[in-house]
């Protein structure tokens, strides 16, 4: 059992509170105390006071809630980190904390309430939580109150320090100008395009940015107001984005310096990380610090900075317009060519019926030669006459005659029909194909030469 450390009850705000004292003593012979109550009133005189406790049934499905309220010291001057491991201890490895859980936010603000949130459903029946109360780097005396409650619904740190914020599904909705993890820090709402001016500025102010629709990047300038000016103003920027674990920025950014030279400083802050927060119903937030070594007037100003894309995105549409022209401008000129090729055809065309028109129903012999091909040398004879001559024509039905005897034949009869099988000789599509081949192929322009293929001058000369 425990011997070293002094154990009774007492009253403290209504609830039985067991109070342990914490020395070099404390579990001496190796056992941990087990945590059974609800509520402490702890002593600490060492670096490293470790309890446990054990998981029943009916804790499996509860949040198990860790808070700590210090009695001294007092805030801002707490040098403690509340740690909770499942199934085994907090260690320390090159000065880095190993636990399952640790409130960092506490820890880093040097706050006088520290909390755990262990969710539900995350440790099994009989697992062993071990919770380790560690002061870094200080030899005084610490003495805090323990609570430990297992609840349905899952808590918030300091119930947002009501009324200060509301607590939703864990996460505190803090009310305008609060801000932290527990609702506890004022901070100042810097507007997009609304300059801050006239601030006085000596310590540290704490400042935060929310988006009412999503924007990639922003610049934060801040400077001295109008005239004003001092020498060598150390100033100190924080800045981080609303992530619910470290609660304020903790690390500083970087330090710069205003004087009567550089009155005025940018910078330019990629916020694309931040995202909507559906359970809080707005965008997360940027949060800022700034700290000076000296009272100084100051200005602040966010405005909305350009993305890089957007130089890309203006390229990218000239493009695309530059494409769109480029295909216009092409199909105005296929069109242009159709039509040329169109017209250039209903001109020929219309010129071929005039010439044909002028044809008079009487054939020449010339017209005859030019219009059958010649019979190929051979053992012909003239169906007509039925003698045998070598200069013969054919007829498109392939038979063969003198030029003189199918001629009058021709003339002599209604239609011109071959005398052996009446096949009729259409000698308008025969002109027509031959005008055709002569007009593609000399390329020429609508005043075609008449004279090649005019019938009535045929006629006129026979």
């Amino acid at each position: 059992m425990f011997k070293f450390f002094v154990l009774f009850i007492c009253s403290y705000s209504g609830n039985i509170v067991i109070d342990i004292d914490v020395d070099v003593n404390f579990s001496e012979d190796g056992n941990l105390l087990e945590l059974v109550r609800e509520e402490y009133l702890i002593t600490q005189k060492i670096s490293n006071a470790t309890f446990y406790l054990t998981v029943s049934e009916e804790d499996i499905a509860k949040y198990i809630f860790l808070e700590i309220n210090f009695q001294y010291p007092k805030n801002g001057d707490v040098n403690f980190i509340t740690t909770a491991g499942n199934n085994k201890l907090t260690s320390l490895q090159n000065s880095t904390i190993m636990a399952d859980y640790a409130d960092y936010n506490a820890y880093y603000l040097h706050k006088n309430y520290h909390s755990i949130v262990i969710p539900a459903h995350h440790f099994k029946l009989n697992d062993t939580l071990y919770i380790t109360n560690l002061i870094r780097n200080d030899r005084r005396i610490y003495q805090y109150i323990l609570k430990i409650r297992k609840l349905v619904e899952q808590p918030c740190p300091k119930n947002c320090s009501s009324p200060f914020g509301t607590c939703i599904n864990g996460i505190c909705q803090c009310n305008f100008n609060k801000i932290d993890l527990d609702c506890s820090i004022d901070a100042i709402a810097l507007n997009l395009d609304q300059p801050l001016d006239n601030f006085t500025l000596q310590g540290s102010s704490y400042f935060y940015f929310q988006q009412e629709t999503k924007l990639e990047k922003i610049q934060f300038s801040f400077g001295f107001q109008g005239n004003f000016y001092q020498d060598n103003v150390k100033v100190s920027l924080s800045y981080m984005f609303e992530n619910f674990i470290y609660g304020v920025p903790i690390q500083i950014n970087e330090t710069c310096t205003l004087s009567k030279e550089a009155m005025k400083i940018s910078r330019i802050i990629d916020i694309s990380n931040l995202t909507y927060n559906a359970n809080l119903q707005r965008f997360n937030r940027l949060l800022l610090k700034i700290t000076t070594n000296q009272e100084s007037l100051l200005q602040f100003e966010i405005s909305e900075k350009p993305s890089d894309n957007s130089y890309n995105d203006a390229i990218q549409i000239l493009i695309t317009i530059l494409i769109s022209l480029a295909c216009a401008f092409l199909t105005l000129i296929v069109g242009c060519a159709i039509q040329k090729c169109r017209a250039k055809r209903h001109r020929i065309i219309s010129v071929i019926p005039q010439i044909l028109s002028e044809s008079q129903p009487y054939l020449t012999l010339e017209i005859l030669q030019q219009c059958l091909q010649q019979a190929q040398k051979g053992n012909n004879q003239c169906s007509i006459c039925q003698d045998q001559n070598n200069n013969m024509i054919q007829t498109p039905c392939f038979h063969t005659y003198h030029a003189q005897c199918l001629l009058n034949w021709f003339n002599n009869n209604q239609s011109y029909s071959c005398p052996n099988c009446r096949q009729v000789v259409d000698f308008e599509k025969i002109k027509l194909e031959q005008t055709k081949s002569i007009i593609f192929s000399r390329n020429i322009n609508p005043s075609i030469n008449q004279s090649s293929i005019n019938l009535n001058q045929e006629q006129a000369q026979n």
